[in-house]
């Protein structure tokens, strides 16, 4: 299994972590965990999804939130075995950049 990687974005972006499953004999049975808590797909998550295709396995949660960020972990068994793969996500909030004026007032001739 290929490793996950960690990921850091900010909130409303898209997030995926994916990993590279071999093929297996029997198939792998494919896991996902959000916090060591199982993730299932539909279920009222309609921002998360988790998707196979050929030896690619992936979680994509649109919009993501600050709340989203978690240690997800991906794992794959048969009856020959289990492996596993984890990384940290971290949503930040959206920042807002603000300028600050300074006006400074001389006093000329002694009023200001």
């Amino acid at each position: 299994m290929e490793d996950l990687s960690d990921a850091t974005l900010l909130a409303a972006e898209t997030a995926t972590l994916s990993c590279r499953i071999s093929a297996g004999d029997p198939a792998a049975e494919l896991r996902w965990y959000r916090d060591g808590k199982e993730i299932h797909a539909g279920g009222g998550a309609r921002r998360l999804e988790l998707t196979r295709d050929g030896d690619v396995a992936a979680l994509t949660i649109a919009s993501a939130e600050p709340a989203d960020s978690a240690v997800y972990r991906c794992e794959a068994a048969n009856k020959l075995g289990k492996v596993a793969t984890e990384a940290r996500l971290v949503v930040n909030s959206t920042c807002f950049a603000f300028t600050a004026t300074t006006t400074t007032t001389t006093a000329v001739g002694g009023v200001a």
